[in-house]
């Protein structure tokens, strides 16, 4: 009886043991980014907004970091705004 009660619980760890073992990823990844607007004309003093969407809408970080390559020509507002700052 003792030897049929082992065998029955190292049976039922080992099955919790595959069972924890093949759980999915819970991580989504991101399959793409699109912005409002395809293109943002302004002059020097002008204030641009672009929105980004970030695809699928259940990715997990959905976070997105604007940068400028040229901050002679337009800066980044902390709000995620684009200031036009020189010509």
């Amino acid at each position: 009886m003792r030897n049929t009660v082992l065998k029955v619980f190292f049976s039922l760890l080992l099955v919790l043991f595959v069972v924890s073992c093949n759980e999915p990823d819970p991580t989504i990844p991101v399959a793409g980014v699109s912005l409002s607007k395809t293109s943002l004309e302004m002059t020097v003093g002008d204030i641009g907004e672009l929105t980004a969407t970030v695809t699928p809408a259940e990715a997990t970080n959905k976070k997105v970091i604007w940068t400028t390559s040229d901050a002679n020509v337009a800066e980044i507002t902390k709000e995620g705004g684009w200031t036009s700052s020189h010509c």
